[in-house]
């Protein structure tokens, strides 16, 4: 986390800690995941074995979640364009029953993610979008520019 936050893009160090992830993977929990896979997308580093491995611990944990977790896991996926529609379709499943806990950039982080993704959930788009008309109706201010946009962009797109 710390070498992607300091935009420090050393790929001996990141194949190390990738090796190390996935040898400990099965303690991660899922703020680990989460780090990790920021991280990884932050510094652009594409490592599909890693980004696998980090969805299959993700299925076990993801009752676990926070929304902010689980929406920056679905961003950092779609950010290094790691293909898992299942994968989505689990954190979609879970993020419908969720949306009142999601903060406004929650919502419009996973609208960007999974519009992204190339990933069409008709069913979240349309939850996250009336989510947003509900939430901008009583405050209109909750919700900064760039949210408003990037929720237009995932549900546009």
């Amino acid at each position: 986390w710390a070498l992607a936050k300091l935009q420090v893009h050393n790929s001996e160090a990141l194949e190390c800690i990738s090796v190390q992830a996935l040898q400990k993977l099965d303690r991660f929990t899922p703020q680990n995941i989460t780090n990790l896979a920021w991280a990884f997308a932050t510094l652009d580093t594409e490592n599909q074995v890693l980004f696998a491995a980090l969805a299959q611990r993700s299925r076990v944990v993801l009752s676990r979640y926070k929304p902010g977790e689980m929406v920056n896991f679905a961003y950092s996926c779609a950010r290094v364009r790691f293909d898992d529609a299942s994968l989505f379709g689990e954190i979609a499943k879970l993020s419908m029953s969720r949306l009142a806990d999601f903060t406004p950039q929650d919502v419009s982080n996973l609208a960007w993610a999974f519009a992204s993704a190339n990933v069409s959930d008709v069913h979240l788009l349309n939850a996250l979008a009336t989510e947003a008309v509900q939430r901008l109706e009583v405050d209109a201010g909750q919700f900064l520019p760039r949210e408003i946009a990037a929720l237009a962009w995932g549900v546009a797109t």
